[in-house]
């Protein structure tokens, strides 16, 4: 049992969890555990946070954080080509972030992207971030039957680049960045000529 010490910060739960699912995996974790790593008592740990559910949403929630900050802040760095490639470019541009993020935090990015978990993509606060790519369409300036037709393409894209990633995950050879390179390269001509 742990020890009875309060936490001034709901963050360091959610920092905890997203360190302990990174490295340990989502099936190996658990909030014994979690309160244990903080030094707290398990009921402790249930004042600050409902269940195992809500975890995992806050750790989703900070996945999809970290990953939309990387992908802004690489399309800021890249304004004055924006305007002339558009969507490809954001395309492009959150393809490979996606797959620097999986990368590098496979666990989350397997929770983030697990279709079983239908609870978290039907979560209100979520949905934004699962629905990306029909964000970006919905601010495009073109008539209505366009903007249904880029957000279909964008949809299949960003489907297309999460198996990519999954596929990625779990194959064992790594070296698979310039067959990807032409894969992702190839449905951006496809989809937005």
């Amino acid at each position: 049992m742990g020890r009875k010490r309060l936490i001034k910060d709901k963050w360091k739960i959610v920092e905890t969890a997203f360190e302990m699912i990174e490295i340990e995996g989502i099936n190996n974790f658990s909030t014994r555990k979690l309160a244990q790593r903080l030094g707290i008592s398990t009921m402790t740990l249930y004042n600050y946070v409902p269940n195992m559910a809500a975890i995992e949403k806050e750790v989703v929630l900070l996945g999809f954080n970290k990953l939309n900050s990387l992908i802004l802040k690489e399309i800021q760095m890249e304004k004055e080509q924006l305007s002339k490639d558009g969507i490809r470019l954001i395309c492009r541009i959150s393809a490979w972030k996606k797959i620097d993020f999986a990368e590098k935090h496979k666990e989350i990015y397997m929770l983030m992207s697990d279709p079983r978990r239908i609870d978290l993509k039907r979560d209100p606060e979520l949905m934004p971030y699962y629905n990306y790519f029909q964000r970006i369409a919905m601010a495009l300036r073109v008539d209505e039957k366009k903007r249904k037709s880029i957000s279909k393409s964008l949809s299949l894209f960003d489907f297309m680049v999460n198996g990519i990633i999954i596929n990625l995950l779990l194959d064992s050879h790594k070296s698979k960045r310039e067959e990807t390179d032409e894969l992702i390269e190839y449905a951006i001509r496809q989809l937005f000529p």
